[in-house]
């Protein structure tokens, strides 16, 4: 054989071994990008000792990380500590809903008694709302400052705002300010929860009309509202770092976003059907928690990465409401008021991801709309919505001082010691996700969709220990989508036949050249 012949059959072999070595790395990155990252966590719950008749509605976690709730059922204030429960008394008929922490107080909203209570061991004040304004049944609550604390009031048709004077007198002063909404879609009011924002006030979901409002501040007769999807049935609400609104929509299965500087109002489609999801509340890295009240499940959504995570629950029950650890940090807290549980969600252990391409990110509209303007006229305020405009009345119910209506000393609390269960939450799972961006008006509605990732639970190990001082470390568990596996051990036999092959032509081209 003539040694250019050699030569061509060397190049040859060098570009076979190329175009193979080549094929390989091509495959094994389709494999990495194909790869779902897998997310666990932690989740632990305790039975709240006064049993079936506690009803836990809300949650906080005050400064020094202690948990509150309110228990609705049996008319108490309970607080867990380190595993231990201590449960306050409050007067009977009570009902308390909603509840804040500021530095100095825990605050409740006793819906049965139209009263707003502050709660500092050993001491609860009470200040009442005037008698002639009738049943307010107050829900939500948020603190602006330990002088200002705003409330829901779903049977009063409006937001109220506690404002007090001169606090640390012997007898506190203070006043309320009411803010009467109007009736929409022929349905009354129905101001279900509230969030403060610093820089853009007050933000309520208003279940009853299918609406988002904004107070700018206490002193403002504007009140601005976004119509949502009819049947939406928003029920809790919430801010991120970029002064997004977000919200859950228990009646059309999805949580939404409003974005103040545009109007622009975004869905996201929750995977699991029926989810009903409740509560709600941003962490510090601005992922969006709900519970799925209608289906047992802890969510989380990640915006950006357009992505949602679903914890199962092991134990039986219906999340209610949602709450961060002290500084907005997870662990994630929730009451389940079917089960009367109060458990935690810690994402930080478990945790383990693969290296691969970049998550698809949610398409969103970029339609924008002139803000709604509001004027205020006498007393009555217009609002537009769009080309609509809309004319209600407000009440102010200011001026009226009154003295502390009631303070109580506890001298005793009673304490209790419970079970703790832990239980590894692995999740691997995908699935597409909706999203639909419409400007805030009854209007122009565009819908997108994306591929995205969807955890369900796939491996679930539980772990059962005595509260208390005991630590619980927990190392993450690997977790791999069963397509990558497959896709692995696919990969390992492509390699092998390769190999095979190109020894068999080496041979016959030694043969050949011999």
């Amino acid at each position: 054989m003539s040694l250019e012949l050699l030569r061509i059959n060397k190049q040859s072999r060098r570009k076979t071994r190329f175009g193979h070595v080549t094929l390989a790395a091509v495959v094994v990155l389709f494999l990495v990008s194909t790869m779902v990252p897998s997310y666990g966590a932690v989740l632990v719950e305790w039975n709240i000792p006064s049993g079936a008749v506690s009803i836990p509605y809300d949650i906080v976690v005050d400064s020094s990380h202690q948990v509150w709730f309110s228990e609705f059922g049996n008319d108490k204030l309970g607080r867990l500590t380190s595993g231990t429960f201590f449960e306050y008394a409050l007067p009977p008929g009570s009902r308390p809903w909603g509840i804040g922490s500021t530095t100095d107080y825990i605050w409740i909203a006793e819906s049965g008694l139209n009263r707003i209570a502050r709660f500092r061991e050993p001491q609860l004040d009470e200040f009442a709302l005037p008698a002639f304004l009738g049943n307010r049944e107050i829900r939500g609550l948020a603190v602006e400052n330990s002088t200002l604390i705003w409330f829901a009031q779903f049977n009063g048709h409006g937001i109220g705002l506690l404002n007090l004077t001169g606090q640390n007198l012997p007898s506190p002063k203070y006043n309320f300010t009411i803010w009467t909404l109007p009736r929409a879609r022929d349905n009354d009011p129905g101001p279900q929860a509230v969030v403060w924002s610093d820089s853009t006030g007050l933000w309520y979901v208003d279940y009853s009309r299918d609406i988002v409002g904004n107070i700018r501040n206490s002193f403002s007769g504007l009140v601005r509202e976004y119509y949502l999807q009819t049947g939406s049935r928003p029920w809790d609400v919430d801010i991120d770092s970029g002064g997004n609104i977000w919200f859950t929509e228990s009646g059309r299965n999805s949580i939404g976003k409003l974005n103040p500087a545009t109007n622009e109002i975004t869905e996201y489609a929750i995977p699991t059907s029926g989810s009903e999801p409740f509560g709600l509340t941003v962490d510090n890295l601005n992922r969006v928690w709900f519970a799925e009240h209608g289906t047992n499940k802890i969510g989380v959504y990640v915006p950006g990465v357009n992505t949602f995570t679903e914890f199962t629950r092991t134990q039986t029950g219906a999340p209610y409401a949602l709450s961060t650890d002290s500084g907005r940090y997870t662990p994630i807290w929730f009451t389940d008021a079917a089960q009367n549980r109060i458990g935690k969600v810690d994402p930080s252990i478990g945790l383990t991801t693969i290296s691969g391409s970049a998550l698809s990110s949610a398409a969103t509209s970029s339609t924008t709309t002139s803000p709604t303007t509001t004027s205020l006229l006498s007393n009555t305020y217009t609002v537009q919505f769009g080309s609509t405009i809309k004319q209600f009345n407000w009440t102010k119910a200011s001026s009226i001082f009154t003295t502390l209506s009631r303070s109580e000393s506890f001298t005793q609390s009673t304490s209790y010691t419970g079970t703790e269960t832990v239980t590894l939450v692995q999740t691997t799972t995908t699935a597409t996700v909706t999203t639909t961006s419409t400007v805030a008006t009854l209007a122009t509605t565009q819908t997108v969709t994306v591929t995205s990732n969807v955890a369900t639970t796939t491996d679930t190990t539980t772990y059962v220990t005595e509260t208390g001082t005991t630590t619980i470390n927990i190392a993450p568990i690997p977790g791999y989508p069963i397509e990558s596996v497959i896709a692995g051990i696919g990969l390992a036999a492509t390699a092998l036949v390769i190999l095979r092959r190109r020894r068999s032509l080496d041979s016959v081209r030694k043969s050949i050249s011999s």
